[in-house]
């Protein structure tokens, strides 16, 4: 085997001394480590992972992705029907909106009623699935993705020539979801939106919605 002047063999550290540098060979600033180093390094990973009870610190707000199979949380208790959003159509962001104050006409035409359900996907990351209402297929197939995913894994891969979702079983058994490690439903919520939550009519994105540049007054 050919082995490079400059990189040591940290599995035969006595060779080092004996092998002979090439002229000009370190004046490129990508250096490798010293045997030392690589040997810490390399002793780090066979230590075990900290024992103890797995909790996600954060939960996207976000639909099913077509290469993941997903479940739906079996429970009332995580799940919220009607809540209002506004998405942002230049990031696709979802925002929660306070029904607690009046919107401009012109951004309330935008808002949308929101149903939010708690899932899993079968890497074992937790995400809050939200399925916005309408009277559209895709609504209806969403609903049915919601209801079947409940009970068994599924994909859900949009066919938008026949504007419905696919329903797609794993060829092989996943186990089932784990959801002792979950907090409250709201508190996943709360994490799923962040700092999207929009609590006043002065909000940055509503502001936006208006037409508002940074420096203008918002003025009713």
């Amino acid at each position: 085997m050919i082995k490079s002047a400059n990189i040591p063999d940290n599995n035969d550290d006595s060779n080092n001394a004996n092998e002979t540098a090439v002229p000009g060979a370190n004046i490129s600033r990508i250096k490798p480590v010293s045997a030392a180093i690589a040997n810490a390094k390399n002793a780090k990973k066979s230590f075990a992972a900290p024992a103890g009870k797995r909790v996600q610190a954060t939960f996207p707000l976000q639909k099913p992705p077509k290469s993941k199979f997903v479940r739906v949380h079996p429970s009332p208790e995580y799940r919220m029907f009607s809540i209002l959003t506004l998405t942002d159509n230049d990031t696709s962001d979802i925002y929660y909106v306070s029904p607690d104050f009046e919107l401009p006409e012109f951004v309330e035409s935008q808002t949308k009623l929101t149903n939010l359900y708690a899932a899993q996907m079968s890497d074992g990351s937790f995400f809050v699935w939200p399925v916005h209402q309408s009277e559209t297929s895709w609504y209806r197939a969403a609903k049915k993705a919601v209801r079947v995913a409940v009970d068994k894994w599924v994909a859900v891969v949009a066919r938008r020539a026949a504007n419905t979702y696919d329903l797609i079983e794993p060829q092989d058994v996943i186990p089932d979801p784990d959801w002792s490690s979950l907090p409250p439903f709201g508190e996943m919520v709360e994490a799923a939106f962040e700092d999207r939550m929009i609590l006043h009519v002065d909000h940055d994105f509503i502001r936006k919605l208006r037409g508002f540049r940074d420096e203008d007054d918002c003025l009713d």
